[in-house]
């Protein structure tokens, strides 16, 4: 991210001068569901904030949760992983800060094929799945399997515990 370049984000400036907001900075971690190597416009499906507290060295983490509803702009209330396809980065930069009384100027942004190979990286994401989670799921496998030419191991439709891979 340019702050040069993207003067469109609105900021919180009355949190500027909130004493207890410093020391911290937060950006946003946007996950696109974009098929075709575009992060200008595209729906945030994976929304998270890092929270970086400098006094103490620590960071946490937080998801936004892609179906909430929240103002994405000109007060027009919809699932809120619709403000980066709306505007790009900047709305849905912008959206956050509004909503949540933030003031974000940083954000990283990456396609699906990038989740997925970060959680490949970590050798697999442990998650609870229900049985309907998994019928769902293995549309999604087969989706993506096809359009990244990546291999997966179909799992059981038995609800369980399992440690899916980047397509899982």
């Amino acid at each position: 991210y340019d702050k040069d370049s993207d003067e469109k984000i609105e900021l919180n400036e009355e949190l500027l001068q909130n004493e207890s907001m410093t020391g911290y900075t937060t950006i946003a971690l946007f996950g696109l569901d974009s098929r075709e190597d575009n992060l200008d416009r595209a729906n945030s499906d994976t929304i998270i904030l890092a929270n970086i507290d400098h006094d103490n060295k620590k960071i946490d983490f937080v998801s936004v949760y892609r179906d909430t509803l929240l103002d994405t702009g000109d007060n027009s209330y919809r699932k809120c992983n619709a403000a980066y396809q709306k505007g790009g980065a900047s709305q849905a930069v912008s959206m956050l800060n509004q909503n949540l009384d933030l003031n974000i100027e940083n954000y990283i942004s990456v396609d699906f094929e990038a989740v997925m190979e970060l959680v490949d990286a970590l050798d697999g994401v442990s998650l609870d799945l229900t049985a309907e989670e998994l019928k769902v799921m293995s549309i999604y496998c087969d989706e993506l399997s096809k359009l990244t030419g990546k291999k997966y191991a179909p799992l059981p439709g038995a609800a369980g515990t399992y440690t899916l891979d980047g397509i899982q």
